[in-house]
């Protein structure tokens, strides 16, 4: 009953009708269940290259690592150790 929900937006799509779509998502169960569902967007791919069949690569991943780590810390008031652990 405590858990709470992060709908992403990842790095390889983040059109705007898919962050609609997350947000509609949200905004539905948050009506039923308040403050339970939030969203969150990655950032974008691409100035930092691509891996394998156009996904993230390493430096990607590691960039998207460490914002979703950043969200989750305030969100949940969780501390980092200044190195997104």
């Amino acid at each position: 009953p405590n858990a709470r929900f992060v709908l992403l937006s990842g790095p390889m799509n983040n059109s705007d009708e898919l962050k609609g779509i997350v947000a509609q998502v949200a905004e539905t169960v948050n009506k039923d269940h308040a403050g339970k569902v939030t969203t969150f967007e990655l950032s974008k791919q691409g100035s930092r290259g691509f891996g394998a069949d156009y996904h993230p690569n390493i430096a990607q991943a590691k960039v998207n690592g460490d914002e979703l780590a950043d969200y989750l810390s305030k969100l949940m008031s969780w501390p980092l150790d200044g190195a997104g652990n």
